[in-house]
């Protein structure tokens, strides 16, 4: 535990440090966003309704809401309660990590894992520090629910189930995306009984079903519009940048359908191979990041703060995983530290013109990058081709692998049960 602290206050440390030397308003639009949204709570009006700036289930205004609250209370900016908040979530991803290395699988030299892949990360430090949005809070949901549902893998105990049912629940009130993490709660599932079932469906959709509930029936064709069709932004990354790029005669609409074609059919087969064998807890692992990383990766729409729901996971699947795995990370890890560092240096709606402010030649570029989303694409090509390499390792660890029957999987579950 010992060690566990002072990683996260190494986090904290490292980012606040950071936030120090940062000229005033080197931020993303994202925190615009969030002081308007602010400040349209304060009035008593809905953001939902009156603009486009929330996309998602309704946890992060009532955060806001919170911060803005603290933020008279104590009278500190509330830009600086919102950063020290994602300061503090961040530092607790770290913490609970390293903890799931140690005490889970007993990696040798976790802490240092854990320095460089989260506490020194360049990614991690430029999306908390620079584009201050709240995708760390999916890291630290997704983070837990591995946590249980490994747990629950390995001893059989209902209350690791029943937690890995709330992250994905809470997880499906910050942003919907942890949804894809539920069919990984089918591995094991012969050891549940009805009233157990009951409780876990409720603890996955009750959170998600009462907060949007409220806010649809207050807006039900804004929700509809910012919500529930959100597909994020297309055309800066990927398949549908290079689409837009090359003017090949494929629509928006045309690859989103065709990718929900392909992501129902991923899941189908996580939830046929889930109820007939299980999963093994690094097959775990692997399946959180893949099932992640597929909707901004090879999906309709891309935001470089995405990264935050799979950081964590594939610094755990460099620790157990071997060196076909180990390679591709290392690659993403540079590729991604410099794709970061030039994006949020150039592109204005990240910052871009603020962290360098007055030299020609980064004006020039942050101008072309402004007025020219192809431009964004190339910029990002070696970036989305080192993920499509990890996705591929992945895929291909996954398919080597020769399941566990279920009876393994659930050895010494009476045990457990009887402690």
């Amino acid at each position: 535990m010992a060690v566990a602290t002072g990683l996260a206050v190494l986090v904290g440390a490292v980012l606040v440090g950071v936030l120090r030397l940062l000229p005033e308003g080197s931020y993303s639009f994202d925190v615009h966003s969030w002081l308007g949204v602010a400040g349209l709570l304060r009035q008593g009006r809905n953001p939902y309704n009156e603009t486009n700036l929330l996309n998602w289930p309704p946890l992060w205004m009532q955060l806001l809401y919170l911060f803005d609250q603290v933020s008279q209370l104590i009278h500190l900016r509330l830009l600086r309660v919102i950063q020290l908040f994602l300061v503090v979530v961040d530092a607790l991803v770290a913490a609970v990590a390293y903890l799931m290395l140690r005490r889970h699988w007993n990696v040798r030299r976790s802490w240092l894992l854990i320095t460089v892949g989260i506490a020194l990360n360049p990614v991690a430090i430029i999306l908390i520090d620079v584009h201050g949005n709240f995708d760390v809070v999916v890291a630290l949901l997704v983070t837990l629910f591995l946590w249980a549902i490994t747990g629950w893998r390995r001893h059989g105990r209902p209350e690791d189930w029943l937690l890995a049912c709330l992250c994905v629940g809470v997880g499906g009130l910050t942003k919907t995306v942890p949804f894809v993490l539920a069919p990984l709660l089918l591995t094991g599932w012969r050891r549940l009984n009805m009233r157990l079932g009951v409780l876990g469906s409720a603890l996955l959709l009750g959170p998600v079903v009462v907060g949007v509930s409220v806010i649809y029936v207050l807006g039900p064709q804004q929700v509809t519009a910012h919500v529930l069709d959100y597909r994020s932004i297309p055309g800066t990354f990927g398949l549908t940048g290079l689409t837009r790029a090359l003017n090949l005669p494929v629509s928006d609409h045309t690859y989103t359908r065709a990718f929900e074609v392909l992501m129902l059919a991923v899941v189908a087969m996580v939830v046929v191979r889930a109820v007939r064998r299980g999963f093994s807890e690094s097959e775990l692992i692997l399946l959180t990041a893949l099932l992640l990383m597929l909707p901004p990766i090879l999906g309709p729409g891309y935001a470089p703060q995405y990264a935050w729901w799979w950081l964590p996971t594939l610094v755990m699947a460099y620790a157990l995983e071997g060196f076909w795995l180990r390679v591709p990370l290392l690659v993403l890890f540079v590729v991604a530290s410099v794709t970061y560092a030039v994006d949020y240096a150039l592109v204005p709606t990240l910052g871009g013109g603020v962290l360098v402010p007055g030299h020609p030649s980064w004006a020039a570029a942050s101008r072309v990058l402004a007025s020219s989303l192809s431009a964004e694409t190339y910029l990002r090509l070696p970036l989305f081709a080192a993920y499509l390499v990890v996705l591929l390792a992945a895929a291909v660890q996954l398919a080597r692998r020769r399941p566990a029957p279920l009876v393994d999987a659930v050895r010494g579950a009476p045990e457990a049960a009887a402690r």
